[in-house]
């Protein structure tokens, strides 16, 4: 079992039947992009968050082997409800920047409200977090809620395309 498996650090990590993900989704060699989603869900919207960041980087041009997935918090909330400050503090002091530090991503893409406000930076903001430049964006399921939102993030997107790939016209994000 690995430490993620095995850890039992908050209420989260205690409960039985709880989904844990003890090695990071797409995590196998060292990538400059990471994107870093809140966490995994009890149920398949889990599949359809992460199916859906795919197909939206497919569309905009972002290849697959060029970004990794990880994930804030590593347990889900029985009720798939956002976690508390107490458990995304010690998950992320436990994990998430541990796994940062090793893999040194130039860019990491905060996805959504909880994790963008972890690294500081508002929606369609950008700061800096240690050595990398965070860009903070809406997740691709905000469209089933309010199809308006598709242009937005596959604006987004498209920045995040460019920035990965040296195009250099990232003017629009305010850090």
């Amino acid at each position: 079992m690995s430490e993620i498996e095995d850890c039992q650090k908050c209420v989260l990590g205690t409960l039985e039947n709880n989904v844990k993900w003890g090695k990071s989704a797409s995590i196998g060699t060292k990538f400059e992009v990471i994107f870093v989603l809140q966490s995994p869900k009890m149920n398949k919207t889990n599949i359809e968050e992460v199916q859906m960041l795919r197909n939206v980087c497919t569309e905009v041009g972002i290849k697959e082997e060029d970004y990794g997935i990880l994930y804030m918090v590593k347990c889900s909330n029985i009720d798939n409800s956002p976690p508390n400050i107490e458990i995304i503090l010690q998950c992320t002091e436990e994990h998430l920047v541990k796994e940062l530090d090793k893999y040194k991503p130039r860019i990491i893409i905060a996805v959504g409200r909880v994790v963008s406000d972890y690294f500081g930076a508002h929606l369609g903001g950008s700061t800096r977090w240690k050595k990398s430049r965070v860009f903070s964006v809406y997740s691709p399921t905000a469209e089933k809620y309010n199809p308006q939102m598709k242009t937005r993030i596959i604006e987004m997107f498209k920045w995040i395309r460019d920035e990965i790939y040296n195009k250099n016209t990232m003017t629009k994000w305010s850090e």
